[in-house]
């Protein structure tokens, strides 16, 4: 049995999300830099101790952890990017081929 299935892409609406998803990875890293700019300052400036120094090592794995899934956004956000520009240059020339078909078929 063969599948059937209708693609339906808005251009328009992928370049949206494109721009929501950009925008909310910069906005996290950007909270996140400032975080570990505080928590640094902490441990190093405020209130040194053993126990800062091992809050701020906890912290720093999971910001290399946190890095790396911010990482895979990044390439989802690319391979958007991707898709977004092959999908508009297959309309674009779709929209070409179709301009150049006759339209007189019947003589009319």
């Amino acid at each position: 049995m063969a599948m059937t299935a209708t693609l339906k892409v808005d251009v328009a609406i992928a370049n949206r999300m494109l721009d929501s998803f950009r925008g909310k990875l910069n906005t996290l890293k950007n909270v996140m830099a400032r975080v570990r700019e505080i928590m640094t300052a902490l441990a190093t400036v405020s209130w040194i101790s053993p126990s800062s120094a091992a809050l701020l090592q906890k912290f720093l794995t999971f910001y290399k952890q946190l890095e790396e899934a911010l990482k895979i956004v990044e390439e989802y956000i690319h391979d958007l990017e991707v898709v977004i520009e092959a999908y508009t240059k297959i309309e674009d020339r779709l929209t070409e081929v179709a301009s150049g078909l006759r339209t007189d078929v019947f003589g009319i």
